[in-house]
């Protein structure tokens, strides 16, 4: 879920139920935080792009909008994903 003000996000939110995990980002600049449920909020890490990047895409775009998506994006390869 996302708040959305003058066509730019302010604050968003993701959770995986199944993980007992939740993302927030509030304010730009501020970073994001994870917590798992029941815990404090701790600063999201982020792992470094991997050098041969795949790009998931939607099996309902056609083979060439995912090429030049996963391009566009800088990632050589992409896999189809339901």
């Amino acid at each position: 879920i996302a708040l959305v003000r003058r066509k730019a996000v302010v604050a968003g939110v993701v959770t995986a139920p199944a993980l007992a995990l939740t993302w927030r980002s509030t304010r730009p600049g501020e970073g994001a935080q994870r917590r798992a449920f029941g815990d404090a909020w701790k600063p999201a890490r982020v792992r470094e792009r991997p050098q041969d990047a795949t790009a998931l895409v939607s099996h309902s775009i056609s083979d060439e909008d995912a090429e030049r998506l996963a391009g566009r994006n800088g990632c050589r390869l992409w896999q189809g994903m339901d």
